[in-house]
């Protein structure tokens, strides 16, 4: 979603090429937006310890990306004849691809680091693990990623999602910029969803399901937070939506009567439509999460843990409810039965979405980092 904001606001601007990994599927966006594509082979990361540090040694810690390939050179090559007049790339762990761009035109190269790779977005990269070789190699490779962030940042301008991630990097310099993330869908935008304050007590929890801090997230919610309420409340129902459920997710689900799983639906708007609040129990991760804008924008209140709404300028208690036990989440989930409260708050998210976090705010950062 956000390369496809990078790709409206920059087709205004002139022609717009794209270059994308093999297992990508660009093929719709290729034939209808850009004029001419690079399809980059990447090299898949060793799994012994050995060939691991020698990635490290070079420089390639996982998981930066390694391409190949004759397009790789091509695309290059284009650059270096100075047919580009900006270059962004998506994701800090793709701008390997460029590695033989000249100094020349290093100064057009923006880099989109969405996600900080140092935080505890690292970790969702890994299974736990007690073995104490894959632990060590683990904090090897997490100081070469460092040190690969930190040469990237030295060299090319840098966007990220929020103040937060860009604070957390310590690039205060002029080549550091924010751009939001922006949730932009006609279906939502365009429908009334009515009062959710009177729905039975509905939870929803939207994400992909088998990334693993979203599952993660909820199994951690169902049986830690979701026993007690539904124990709570009678009419307690939860609906988890989502694409590709993984088989923890279908296996917590099925464990409860009151838990419905809808796995790769056609539309989301059913299920805010039922939903009395949308929850977000996030334990890791980085970037903004774009289901807090989407769930504003239906007028449905939302509950998360801090990391859930981190990298959203959003103020506890007026914008947002967030919790991190099950006796944090019924306290704040009781304060959704005074309807005052309840309406406040869906107002409130609404606004902020609407005015900090709209395609015209999108475009109005980035314009400025271009310019």
């Amino acid at each position: 979603m956000r390369t496809m904001h990078y790709a409206r606001a920059l087709t205004r601007l002139g022609n717009l090429d794209i270059a994308f990994r093999s297992y990508d599927q660009h093929a719709d966006l290729v034939a209808s937006i850009f004029c001419h594509k690079y399809h980059l082979e990447t090299i898949q990361h060793p799994k012994g310890a050995l060939r691991k540090m020698y990635y490290n040694c070079k420089n390639i810690p996982y998981p930066i990306t390694c391409f190949t390939g004759t397009e790789v050179k091509r695309m290059v090559h284009i650059i270096n004849s100075g047919y580009y007049n900006n270059i962004v790339v998506r994701y800090l762990r793709n701008v390997s691809s460029l590695a033989g761009v000249h100094k020349d035109h290093l100064s057009k190269i923006i880099v989109d680091i969405d996600d900080v790779m140092n935080n505890s977005v690292y970790e969702t990269f890994f299974e736990h693990s007690l073995n104490p070789l894959k632990r060590m190699v683990r904090s090897i490779n997490k100081y070469h990623v460092y040190l690969y962030q930190r040469l990237a940042l030295s060299k090319f301008k840098s966007v990220f999602c929020s103040g937060i991630d860009m604070a957390s990097c310590m690039t205060g310099h002029s080549r550091s910029f924010v751009i939001p993330n922006v949730y932009t869908n006609e279906v939502v935008t365009s429908h009334t969803f009515g009062e959710g304050y009177g729905n039975r007590n509905c939870l929803l929890f939207v994400g992909l399901l088998k990334y693993p801090p979203n599952v993660n997230g909820l199994k951690w919610f169902i049986s830690e937070i979701y026993r007690k309420f539904s124990d709570r409340y009678a009419d307690a129902e939860c609906l988890v939506v989502g694409r590709d459920p993984c088989e923890d997710v279908k296996s917590i689900c099925s464990e409860h009567g009151n838990i419905e799983l809808h796995a790769d639906v056609e539309s989301l708007v059913p299920y805010y439509e039922r939903a009395r609040a949308v929850v977000v129990p996030i334990l890791a991760g980085g970037g903004t999460r774009i289901k807090i804008l989407e769930a504003g924008l239906t007028g449905r209140p939302v509950l998360s843990t801090p990391i859930g709404a981190y990298g959203l300028d959003l103020r506890d208690g007026k914008d947002i409810l967030l919790f991190d036990n099950s006796e944090e989440f019924m306290l704040r989930y009781e304060e959704l039965s005074n309807r005052e409260k309840y309406e406040s708050l869906s107002q409130s998210l609404k606004d902020v979405v609407t005015k900090k976090y709209s395609a015209d705010a999108f475009e109005n950062a980035l314009y400025k980092v271009l310019t």
